[in-house]
């Protein structure tokens, strides 16, 4: 019988939706949960990630994160500055 140790990060959640994250034997478990009156919380979705693809992922979500700001019209987050001129 495998031994499964678990550690349960904080939960990130929406009004109706929330993603918790833990750490289970190496992995990334992601758990998409929704709200249901009378129920509570529901699993939906439950992903395993490798180690070796959390950088992707977390890649792929800024991505996706920076592309839907600029869709909304919200303000750049980082702003270029003009590099110092010595005279």
């Amino acid at each position: 019988m495998q031994t499964v140790t678990a550690k349960k990060l904080m939960p990130v959640e929406g009004d109706e939706q929330r993603i918790d994250i833990s750490l289970e034997n190496g992995q990334t478990v992601l758990k998409l949960s929704t709200w249901v009156d009378g129920l509570g919380w529901c699993c939906q979705k439950t992903m395993k990630i490798e180690a070796a693809l959390l950088d992707d992922l977390h890649r792929a979500v800024a991505t996706a994160r920076c592309k839907v700001r600029q869709e909304a019209g919200a303000p750049v987050q980082g702003k270029v500055i003009d590099f110092p001129v010595f005279s």
